[in-house]
């Protein structure tokens, strides 16, 4: 493993401070066309900062966006949802990432690890997420994977997505796709049974 690698596996162990971004912003520019693993963990260590890496934010939607590499993308994802800043361009580039078919070899030889991000992310957006997320959830458009992505992030958010109650029951009730079912159901149970 190179010293850059290490690095960055550090990075995401130690506590950050605000003064910290734009080195670490640096570092991401640097690696753009290197290592995508240095280039996940450096997205992942800015979200660490929560709030003080809002102004990370258009990177890492960059990064998420554009990013050929899925880890990268994931990586990007979690650090979106850690900060918490759910602005326009964030919302549609998780929306976008719902979407998203990357992959890259696991134990099981296949993942959906930037969905997994994408999901995570929405849960730290909260309510704000909700309207975007419904109207995948309801579009036929979109394919069952897609919808139940939704429904699974819907889910993450919890009691704030509690207007999701009434399409999630729908889907449980009149879908046939097993999987779709199974996030729905998923979503409404935690969306139920989380603490007000």
């Amino acid at each position: 493993m190179g010293v850059r690698r290490r690095v960055a596996r550090v990075l995401i162990k130690i506590r950050l401070r605000a003064s910290d971004v734009q080195p670490l912003l640096k570092v991401l520019k640097l690696e753009e066309n290197k290592d995508e693993f240095v280039r996940q963990l450096v997205a992942e260590a800015l979200g660490n900062l929560g709030q003080d890496a809002k102004n990370a934010v258009p990177t890492l939607v960059e990064q998420l966006k554009t990013d050929k590499n899925a880890e990268a993308r994931y990586g990007a994802a979690i650090a979106v949802g850690k900060v918490g800043l759910a602005s326009k361009e964030v919302l549609q580039a998780l929306l976008a990432g719902l979407k998203d078919e990357g992959e890259f070899l696991t134990q099981t030889g296949k993942s959906v690890k930037v969905v997994q991000g994408v999901v995570e992310a929405f849960g730290g957006l909260g309510k704000p997420a909700v309207p975007g997320l419904l109207q995948v959830l309801r579009s036929k458009k979109e394919g069952a994977v897609v919808r139940a992505n939704a429904a699974w992030a819907l889910g993450r958010i919890g009691p704030d997505a509690k207007d999701a109650v009434e399409d999630l029951t729908k889907i449980l009730q009149g879908e046939e796709d097993f999987t779709l079912r199974m996030r729905a159901a998923g979503g409404l149970g935690n969306i139920e049974a989380q603490p007000k």
